[in-house]
């Protein structure tokens, strides 16, 4: 920060501001819970979750870290309606914000039946790959 000495204002840098916009938001949007629609979802080699949700009005851009996923039963999809805990924050260097998801859970059915949904499709999956290969066998 600088004074600038022509008309006594303060000027201060880009990282100055994302940093002061990020304190402001950590400070009040903490521990929000927020319902809305998976737009998009990418699954990061890091382990990283990646999303948007929305609802009919906005879209909100979501960060849910690998120690706090690995101990999720089902991995979110398009199109799932879900209710998220977290925080927003700024990533500084970008001065984009984000939600950090601590908590997730689907809207409505609850978590362990849309895991068993997703196991039970995964093996129907698998059955019929298995049958297919042996029949590619036999012929």
């Amino acid at each position: 920060m600088f004074q600038d000495p022509s008309n006594n204002q303060e000027i201060i840098s880009v990282s100055d501001i994302n940093n002061l916009a990020k304190g402001l938001l950590e400070k009040d949007l903490s521990n929000v819970w927020i319902q809305g629609e998976i737009s998009s979802f990418t699954a990061h080699g890091s382990g990283h979750w990646y999303f948007t949700i929305k609802d009919k009005k906005s879209s909100l851009s979501c960060v849910m870290f690998k120690f706090e996923n690995q101990n999720v039963l089902f991995e979110p999809k398009v199109g799932d309606e879900l209710i998220l805990n977290g925080n927003i924050s700024i990533y500084a260097p970008s001065g984009r914000y984000q939600f950090n998801v601590k908590h997730i859970e689907v809207f409505g059915e609850g978590a362990l039946l849309k895991a068993y949904e997703d196991l039970k499709e995964k093996l129907e999956k698998l059955k019929n790959t298995k049958n297919k290969f042996a029949i590619e066998i036999k012929i």
